[in-house]
């Protein structure tokens, strides 16, 4: 995390940055929703075509799900975001603003699944209470009941889903909405013929945005992106009621938005600002996505979190126990063991991290230029 330099970025994309630093503080309401009750359901849909809205995203994560899965996470976007550690011409077929993408990976070592969609035609076909990607995955129903169909090659699941009240808005802006909300599971997988039943607690994720894609019907160019280049989202279940969520986010390399999230079953949502994230100890070589392009990964991670008084509230300490899979934008997902320190008790499980980093290709590159044409040729085939 900020150890390599990021990729040049132009005189626009550097202006919108301290735009957005700026502004952020003053216009960000994420605090305030995050303690109130969840009233915003209407705003749960699509945005295909809307006048505003060019982009939206449905997540639903299960982070500590019993081997050999270890965690679920089923991620499906409408449209490009314009954010650079996000959007790949390679990863979108179609014009920004009418491509769909799935991804959906656990902690098997399966390939994760990775999959495109034309919004015109019948690849996604939309209802009020239904969204078909092709034949693969179905979401039916409407907040705050879900029931969520998949059926792939390795797996098959079907899974019903309550969301709850307890919000965690990451932004609340006139023009970028994204909140978390606690949910409750229940359904099976099948694995190879195993079919496997599962419960627990898990956590529902939204977000919508008016993107540049509203003026500009072409990919932007990648020193043109909004340079959000690091982001880093992770889910802990404390106990059967209580779940941590943390987010950490950077701007052309400035911290933009780092906060905890402790929400319970039976109440509403505290927020901490003081949060501090560090890599302990990275994988020991820099990994290559399936579109050539590296990224240096955590093997050990901790957060601290300070209450309002500045003391030290919470201490966590990680390891990854999978391996990542890549798929979420320019990211990776994986799950983690946790130990939480200097708590009235102490709270031990395993988590589930979305983790991205975009950094400079001509510095991290590990690799001589004859192995790094191989590695290419070898993992440049995308999963469609």
């Amino acid at each position: 995390m900020n150890i390599f330099s990021l990729p040049k970025l132009s005189p626009r994309a550097e202006l919108f940055a301290k735009t957005l630093h700026h502004l952020a503080p003053l216009i960000n309401q994420s605090n305030s929703f995050s303690r109130q009750i969840f009233q915003q359901d209407a705003i749960i849909q699509p945005y295909v075509d809307h006048p505003f809205y060019s982009c939206s995203r449905y997540g639903f994560n299960f982070p500590n799900l019993i081997a050999p899965c270890h965690y679920l996470n089923i991620s499906a976007t409408f449209g490009m975001t314009g954010l650079l550690c996000y959007d790949s011409p390679l990863l979108h077929q179609h014009s920004p603003r009418q491509h769909a993408n799935v991804f959906i990976s656990t902690g098997l070592n399966n390939e994760p699944l990775l999959q495109h969609y034309g919004l015109v035609g019948d690849e996604v076909i939309q209802t009020p209470d239904k969204i078909l990607f092709g034949r693969e995955l179905l979401i039916e129903g409407n907040y705050p009941e879900f029931q969520i169909k998949g059926h792939y090659d390795h797996i098959e699941f079907q899974l019903q889903i309550n969301v709850g009240r307890q919000a965690s808005w990451l932004m609340k802006s006139p023009v970028y909405d994204h909140f978390s909300l606690m949910m409750h599971y229940q359904g099976h997988f099948n694995l190879q013929g195993e079919q496997i039943e599962v419960a627990g607690m898990g956590s529902f994720e939204f977000a919508r945005a008016a993107t540049p894609h509203l003026l500009i019907e072409q990919p932007l160019s990648l020193i043109d992106k909004i340079p959000v280049n690091f982001m880093t989202y992770q889910i802990m279940n404390l106990d059967d009621q209580t779940q941590l969520i943390l987010h950490k986010v950077d701007i052309a390399g400035k911290p933009m938005n780092y906060k905890a999230y402790i929400r319970h079953k039976s109440g509403l949502c505290d927020v901490f600002d003081d949060v501090e994230f560090q890599v302990t100890d990275y994988l020991d070589k820099p990994t290559m996505s399936r579109l050539g392009e590296y990224t240096l990964l955590p093997k050990t991670f901790e957060w601290k979190i300070f209450d309002h008084s500045a003391d030290l509230f919470l201490e966590i300490q990680a390891e990854v126990k999978t391996e990542y899979q890549f798929g979420l934008g320019l990211g990776y997902v994986a799950a983690f063991e946790f130990k939480i320190l200097n708590d009235e008790h102490m709270h031990s499980g395993q988590g589930y991290m979305e983790y991205i980093d975009i950094v400079e290709q001509t510095e991290i590159c590990p690799y001589s230029e004859a192995e790094t044409t191989e590695l290419n040729t070898r993992h440049s085939a995308l999963t469609v």
